[in-house]
C-alpha cells in the first residue's frame, strides 16, 4: 500500500471513531412548557363558622326587638319621572287619583295629561256635551272601529309615530257618525274615534226603515261610489266599510258598489258613503221643486222597489 492510501486510511478511521465516541447534542425545544399551578381551592365558610360559632350559642341569642330597615334608593311609593314609563293610560288615572308626585330632587319633566289639548275630547267633556256615559255607549250602541293603522310624522326632530283611528257609532235606527283620533296607543286612539263619533252623530233619512231613497252617486276625492234602493229581503250586498255603517244606521236592504277606476281607500270610502247618505234627495223635496205631490213622484224612487 502505498503512502498517500496509508494517510487516507488513517483519517478515516480518526473521522469514525471521532463520531462515535462524542456525545450527542441535546436538541433544546424552542418553547419550553412549564404545567400551570393548580388553583386554590375555596375555604369552606360554613366549616369555619362552625368552628367559631355553636347552634348552642346562636339559639341562646337575645331576639331582636327593632324592625330590619333595607337601605333602598327610594320607598317605590310614587313613580320616578325619569326611570318609570307607564302608559298615558295609566298615567291619568294616576294623576286624577293624585298617586303621581314629582320627586324633590327631579323635576317631573312629563306633560300634564289632565289638561287635554285644544279641541281634544275627553271623557268629562263627552258628558257634558252629549250627556251620554261610556257605560251607556257600550250598552245602547253599535261601535265599530273601521279603520286603524300607524302613521308618521316627519318632522325637524325625526319620524314620531302615532296610531290613527277612525270609528263609527250608531243607535241602529238612523242615527250614525264617525269620527277620527290619533294617540301614542291603538286603544286610546280607538276611544277617541269613538267619542267624536258619538259627538258627531246625525239622523240618516231612510225609506221604510230599511233601505235609501233613490240611487246615489258620489265623487269623494279618488272614490267612486254608487249606492242603490233594494227590496225587502235584499240584504245588505256592500263593501265591508259601507256594511258596517248600515248596519249602526240600521239600514238592512242596499246595494252597492266601489268603482275599481278610482280609490279604495278605507278613510275615503267611509267618508264618502256618510257624504252620499246624508245628502239624499227625499221625495218631499223633489215635489216641493217640480210643483207636484210626493204621490206623484213616488215612482221616480221606489218604481223598481
Amino acid at each position: 500500500m502505498s503512502s498517500s492510501r496509508k494517510v487516507l486510511a488513517s483519517l478515516a478511521g480518526a473521522a469514525r471513531s471521532f463520531h462515535t465516541t462524542a456525545p450527542a447534542r441535546a436538541r433544546v425545544p424552542r418553547h419550553r412548557w412549564k404545567p400551570k399551578a393548580p388553583a386554590p381551592k375555596p375555604a369552606n365558610n360554613y366549616d369555619d363558622l362552625a368552628a367559631v360559632i355553636t347552634p348552642a350559642e346562636i339559639v341562646n341569642l337575645p331576639r331582636r326587638t327593632t324592625g330590619i330597615s333595607i337601605p333602598y334608593f327610594d320607598d317605590f311609593k310614587k313613580l320616578h319621572p325619569i326611570l318609570d314609563f307607564p302608559s298615558k293610560q295609566v298615567q291619568e288615572k294616576a294623576y286624577a287619583a293624585g298617586a303621581i308626585e314629582a320627586t324633590p330632587d327631579l323635576p317631573d319633566v312629563r306633560p300634564k295629561l289632565t289638561q287635554p289639548k285644544e279641541g281634544e275630547l275627553t271623557e268629562n267633556a263627552l258628558i257634558a256635551a252629549t250627556g251620554v256615559t261610556p257605560d251607556q255607549i257600550r250598552s245602547n250602541f253599535i261601535t265599530k272601529t273601521l279603520v286603524l293603522h300607524r302613521v308618521v310624522n316627519q318632522t325637524k326632530k325625526g319620524k314620531i309615530s302615532s296610531m290613527y283611528a277612525l270609528a263609527v257609532v250608531g243607535n241602529g235606527k238612523g242615527m250614525v257618525g264617525y269620527g277620527e283620533g290619533k294617540a301614542d296607543e291603538a286603544a286610546l286612539a280607538s276611544q277617541k274615534a269613538t267619542y267624536a263619533a258619538l259627538k258627531n252623530m246625525q239622523y240618516v233619512p231612510r225609506y221604510e226603515n230599511r233601505t235609501i231613497h233613490g240611487e246615489l252617486k258620489v265623487k269623494y276625492h279618488a272614490v267612486h261610489l254608487t249606492l242603490r234602493p233594494r227590496p225587502p229581503g235584499f240584504g245588505l250586498r256592500v263593501n265591508h266599510y259601507i256594511y258596517e255603517i248600515c248596519k249602526a244606521a240600521g239600514i238592512s236592504d242596499l246595494g252597492g258598489k266601489v268603482m275599481n277606476r278610482g280609490s279604495r281607500n278605507g278613510m275615503n270610502v267611509v267618508k264618502a258613503t256618510f257624504e252620499a247618505l246624508t245628502n239624499q234627495k227625499l221625495p218631499e223635496t223633489l215635489a216641493r221643486q217640480r210643483g207636484k205631490k210626493v204621490m206623484d213622484v213616488r215612482k221616480v224612487y221606489f218604481s223598481r222597489t
